[in-house]
């Protein structure tokens, strides 16, 4: 239970701040913000996470 709890927090924190980055950079795709905010970002092939994406 608590996995799961802390995998929607998780979720629900990095989308927030995702929307938010949108809004503040308008002008920039979505591409271009994970770039520049989130160079490290992968999509892993096997999913361990809890919703089945992995950041």
């Amino acid at each position: 239970m608590s996995k799961q709890t802390f995998c929607y927090v998780d979720h629900f924190a990095f989308m927030r701040i995702a929307y938010w980055l949108r809004k503040r950079h308008f002008g920039l795709t979505w591409g271009r913000l994970r770039r520049q905010f989130w160079p490290e970002y992968r999509i892993r092939a096997q999913a361990s996470s809890c919703s089945g994406h992995d950041r």
